[in-house]
């Protein structure tokens, strides 16, 4: 989960019940969530399942890059979201809340790498819970993220670079 585009208390609260109705769905996986200060849950309950962390912040790169298991990003996807779920292979549940969000989300759809729940509302917490089960069980995208991921592994930023400098080299 990510953070920026939460900004009130009860919206990190809506994350906390998603992600514990994430953890009671998929009692085999671990959920982490990133909410930056203690917020009341409604549904999570006063506990949190044992399959659920909560942290103030996290390494994002380093959680998506070293766990090989599968997994689902569910974030607000920002651009440096969608660049190190791409990067790391990670399908991505989008829940644009504000600005380059919207854009990122779509990009998740057009690239097949994952689903996007564009409302004007945060969605249901069982609709995104939905949205997970789908990404997890699908095969192909997780095969088009692992394709993505590798396109991008392969491609060669230093190119572009040395066409530019050739063509100044010709003036």
């Amino acid at each position: 989960f990510g953070t920026t585009g939460l900004r009130s208390r009860a919206e990190y609260g809506w994350l906390l019940d998603v992600a514990a109705r994430l953890a009671h769905r998929f009692p085999d996986c671990q959920v982490v969530a990133v909410s930056p200060e203690q917020v009341p849950r409604g549904a999570a309950g006063a506990s949190l399942p044992a399959n659920l962390s909560v942290h103030a912040w996290i390494p994002l790169w380093e959680l998506l890059s070293l766990r090989r298991a599968a997994k689902v990003l569910v974030t607000t996807p920002g651009v440096g979201a969608l660049r190190e779920a791409i990067a790391s292979g990670t399908p991505i549940v989008a829940v644009p809340r504000s600005l380059d969000q919207f854009g990122a989300a779509a990009r998740v759809e057009y690239f097949g790498i994952g689903q996007a729940l564009v409302e004007r509302e945060l969605p249901a917490v069982d609709d995104v819970v939905e949205r997970v089960a789908h990404v997890l069980g699908d095969a192909g995208i997780h095969e088009r993220s692992a394709g993505l991921c590798r396109q991008v592994a392969d491609f060669d930023a230093t190119r572009p670079l040395e066409r530019f400098f050739a063509g100044i080299g010709r003036r």
